[in-house]
């Protein structure tokens, strides 16, 4: 089986029972592949959100961590795996608009759009028109230097805040959301090929499950050991368990520069922390109302 792994920070609690939850750039057994005979046969393949939804539009790929927006696009050929996925109240810090300008502000603006988003650019989209009436001039993929505001999303944009606001306005969209619905936003959800075998679905689906409790082959006291010293102890609910939370923040700012350039181990902990990755009814309740305002906007299309 097919899995994408996205590469982000918030997406690692899901991969500890595939073989995955290490960060790029840290050495694991392998090259990549599962280590927990559990999840022997699943081919982990790493990519950004947006290859992500051309990947499961063009069928090859079997599941993943889809954004949200591309979700609607292939759901006759992909089903909801169990209620995995990735969703904040309020605050997320790493989808994030660098602006010279409010939002309600940017009629007129050249607005640059990371390579890497599929959701997210939507959400801008319609948090800047639908909400506060504002029309940009044009949004460009890839266009930084010449933009009077950028969206950036995952690592790229936890790292842009580490040593403080690298522009004006720093506008975080999962907090605009919930100021303008009230609900949680929801960046992405698990999906599986609905063709895919009962048995194979119904294994991926308690391997993610064990992912986030943090039974992922790892010993108590290796646990245990990668908690920062007096940090509270919560088992898995809807977010990830704080032995896991622990387990991955120590993997990134013990690793490469670009990991370590996220933050310290309590900012990441702390970012961490406020993930829903078991989605409940408000959760459901924001796909649902996400998908009415794309369709209301005519706003499923693909960012040209």
């Amino acid at each position: 089986m097919r899995v994408a792994k996205i590469p982000y920070l918030n997406s690692q609690p899901f991969y500890g029972a595939l073989g995955g939850h290490r960060a790029p750039g840290s050495r694991a057994p392998g090259t990549g592949a599962a280590r927990d005979s559990d999840a022997a046969g699943l081919d982990l393949v790493e990519m950004p959100p947006a290859e992500l939804g051309r990947l499961a539009r063009a069928g090859r790929i079997d599941a993943g961590l889809i954004p949200t927006a591309d979700w609607f696009a292939v759901s006759k050929e992909y089903e909801r795996l169990g209620p995995f996925g990735i969703a904040v109240s309020r605050r997320v810090e790493s989808v994030l608009l660098l602006s010279e300008r409010p939002l309600a502000a940017l009629t007129g603006a050249r607005i640059g759009v990371t390579e890497e988003t599929s959701t997210s650019y939507r959400l801008l989209r319609l948090l800047a028109e639908a909400r506060d009436g504002a029309r940009p001039a044009a949004y460009v993929r890839g266009a930084r230097a010449s933009a009077d505001a950028y969206l950036v999303i995952g690592d790229e944009a936890l790292a842009s805040t580490a040593a403080g606001p690298p522009a004006p306005f720093v506008i975080d969209l999962a907090e605009e959301w919930h100021a303008w619905q009230r609900l949680p936003f929801v960046f992405a959800v698990w999906v599986v090929r609905r063709g895919a075998p009962a048995a194979e679905k119904e294994r991926l689906a308690a391997l993610l499950d064990r992912s986030l409790s943090g039974a992922a082959g790892e010993t108590a006291g290796e646990v245990a050991g990668a908690a920062p010293s007096g940090a509270p102890r919560r088992a898995a609910a809807h977010g990830a368990s704080d032995d896991v939370i622990a387990r991955i923040v120590e993997e990134y700012v013990s690793g490469p520069p670009a990991r370590r350039a996220l933050g310290s181990t309590e900012r990441l902990c702390r970012y961490l922390a406020r993930f829903t990755y078991r989605l409940g009814p408000a959760e459901e309740s924001t796909i649902a109302r996400f998908r009415d305002l794309l369709e209301e906007n005519r706003l499923a299309s693909d960012l040209r």
